[in-house]
């Protein structure tokens, strides 16, 4: 496991590059370019204020950034791990030929999608503290949030990145689990709707407790539940320990597959 984080920390500066390529290729040809990441969820809050603030009139209070804030995290979380499981696949010259520790391409797709992310908080928080109340430092509490997504977001990109290079077919199954998952995560409802005798196994969701978080801390300016939080990073350690164990397993034979 040390090898792997070390080979990532030694390809730093490949990491960054290759974010940048990716970024700057989903936007070549684009007259606005890179503002685009700005104006795609300025027009998402535009069409969820007009459909629930206005023709549903949802019963919860500011609903369109209720939805927005608890979007936010799973659009990282899930285009993390989609980009993730087509990561070595479509680098494949680069891992046969140039010898590339593997691991670097999931890394990629984290933080490229961390960056649309970044991005994306830039409207966020301004319309959280026009909209909903002012923000305080209690919001900066979302920040070891990020670092438990993120942890969360790598292992399980590194898991069906491994798979979809000996098993193709994980690449189209990981898009039905992530929608599945979707539904079952709190985003497009509130934690409070759920079952009580459902909600401790709710719970065992770790995009659940995150979505909940980022909302509390934000909307409310809660104080973070440590406890549930607690459970989260055991969930994301065992994943990340399993996944590097299956993708060490698997890496000797990328290049034969590939």
């Amino acid at each position: 496991m040390k090898r792997h984080f070390c080979e990532i920390w030694q390809h730093r500066s490949l990491v960054l590059a290759l974010v940048w390529r990716e970024l700057g290729a989903r936007y070549r040809g684009s007259t606005l370019g890179f503002l685009w990441t700005l104006a795609n969820p300025m027009l998402q809050l535009g069409v969820y204020t007009l459909l629930f603030g206005i023709y549903l009139n949802s019963a919860i209070p500011h609903y369109p950034v209720f939805l927005f804030v608890g979007l936010l995290p799973w659009t990282w979380f899930s285009g993390g791990v989609q980009a993730g499981a087509l990561s070595i696949v479509s680098a494949a010259s680069l891992v046969t030929k140039a010898r590339l520790p593997p691991q670097v391409f999931p890394v990629v797709a984290v933080v490229a999608q961390f960056v649309n992310f970044g991005l994306s908080m830039l409207v966020a928080l301004p319309v959280v503290a026009i909209v909903t109340r002012p923000l305080d430092m209690q919001a900066l509490q979302f920040l070891p949030l990020i670092a438990l997504q993120a942890l969360l977001t790598y292992a399980v990109a590194l898991s069906v990145a491994a798979l979809s290079v000996r098993f193709r077919d994980v690449i189209p199954l990981t898009t039905s689990l992530l929608t599945f998952w979707f539904f079952i995560t709190p985003i497009v409802y509130g934690a409070q709707t759920i079952p009580a005798r459902m909600r401790t196994v709710a719970q065992l969701n770790p995009m659940a407790v995150l979505v909940e978080a980022n909302r509390a801390v934000l909307l409310e300016g809660a104080r973070l539940h440590w406890t549930a939080l607690g459970g989260v990073l055991a969930e994301a350690v065992v994943l990340i320990m399993l996944a590097v164990l299956l993708f060490e397993r698997m890496r000797p034979r990328f290049a034969e597959v590939l």
